[in-house]
């Protein structure tokens, strides 16, 4: 059997192959962030000086057998290989389940002999049909794999297995009672109501996005954006991803709810719809209502819809922070994967620890960048960033 391998770092050159990628991945993707809109998307939104995306197209007799969605990252002086989604996506290699030996040898092969990189660092589900055959690879190999869970990459799941009311009875009166405390401060204040856009029709997707950054702008988030010093592209990935996705009502749903008061938007849901699966990809409310309930209720609203439309089998949070634990919710774990040159490996984990001291050093020396009123409010936007509803 002959086997080709190809190193795709641009999505231009992703696009040139469109067509036969992105059959195969409708085929096997076991997840909407691995199709080819996204992916390509991804590409784009990851290319900086500090990483190269790299997709890697395993191909045996000239058909794919396996497509790694990866990025090349350099950390501490040592170069290695993650996923190019990050964890609360569940990321993935899509694999023909006929040659996932095959195509994973062949993977691992050009990450760390070709490309010569230390090792590679995965996030999975812990039931991921790809992990039994990358252990089997590494064991047949000799290379070094080391398991780690931690609570932090878990997600919240809701089986929807039941009437929506059958669920809510499920989760206790106390519910009942605060999303009626919620409906009467609602009414207190004036007119609302909640709104749908489905799939790709009636809202230009330029539109939502205006729609949906409003929202986002006037959140809590936008705080805790600006005092880390980082971006969010998530909505602008998820929108303009599930727009390009060839066939994409048959395909892949897109909701958004919005939650309107007095005419003004101020809370909405985005959620995604893929091979019986609703991912709650993005919530957030408009911080001067927070004291109405407003983030809280438009989850309630999303989570009714989709048991009452009986679309799917099961609610995805993607997350498992204190607010999706507060819903009657299936944790599912995920677990963190290192294989590579075992030096290296460990080298990578002794900077690690050694940068996480030297930093925290700095901070109790008073040397860190931020001032302390400045790091306060940092503090503050994280425990609202585990604890909030969007």
């Amino acid at each position: 059997m002959k086997v080709d391998t190809t190193v795709i770092s641009d999505s231009k050159e992703l696009c040139q192959n469109e067509d036969e990628i992105d059959a195969f991945l409708k085929e096997y993707s076991p997840s909407p962030f691995v199709l080819f809109a996204f992916i390509a998307k991804l590409m784009d939104l990851r290319a900086n000086v500090d990483q190269t995306p790299a997709v890697i197209v395993v191909k045996a007799d000239d058909h794919i057998i396996g497509v790694a969605p990866l990025v090349l990252r350099r950390v501490s002086g040592i170069r290695h290989a993650e996923f190019l989604c990050e964890y609360a996506c569940s990321p993935d290699f899509v694999l023909d389940p006929k040659h996932e030996s095959l195509a994973l040898e062949t993977i691992i092969d050009v990450v760390i002999r070709r490309l010569g990189l230390g090792y590679l660092l995965l996030d999975f589900e812990a039931d991921s049909p790809s992990l039994p055959a990358l252990k089997h690879v590494c064991e047949s190999e000799g290379i070094p794999f080391f398991e780690q869970s931690n609570e932090h990459l878990d997600h919240g799941v809701i089986p929807v297995n039941s009437s929506w009311e059958d669920y809510r009875k499920s989760c206790g009166s106390r519910l009942s009672r605060e999303l009626r405390n919620i409906e009467n401060k609602l009414d207190r204040e004036g007119r609302w109501e909640m709104t749908l856009v489905a799939d790709y029709e009636g809202c230009s997707v330029e539109a939502l996005y205006d729609k949906v950054m409003a929202i986002e702008k006037q959140s809590w988030k936008e705080t805790y954006r600006q005092l880390a010093g980082e971006s969010d592209d998530v909505v602008e990935w998820s929108l303009m991803s599930s727009s390009s996705t060839k066939d994409n009502i048959r395909v892949l749903r897109r909701k958004v709810w919005f939650l309107e008061l007095e005419g003004q938007l101020v809370a909405y849901s985005l959620v995604l719809q893929y091979k019986g699966v609703a991912y709650i990809m993005k919530t957030a409310f408009v911080e001067a209502y927070s004291r109405l309930g407003v983030g809280r209720y438009v989850i309630y609203a999303t989570i009714r819809d989709l048991f009452e439309n009986k679309e799917v089998e099961k609610i995805d949070f993607m997350t498992y922070y204190p607010i999706v634990r507060s819903w009657r919710v299936n944790c599912v774990k995920r677990v963190r994967i290192r294989l590579g040159n075992r030096a290296i490996l460990y080298l990578a984990h002794a900077r690690a620890l050694l940068r996480r001291m030297i930093n925290s050093s700095e901070e109790n020396d008073g040397r860190a960048e931020h001032s302390t009123t400045a790091r306060s409010q940092l503090t503050q936007a994280k425990k609202r960033r585990v604890s909030s509803p969007s």
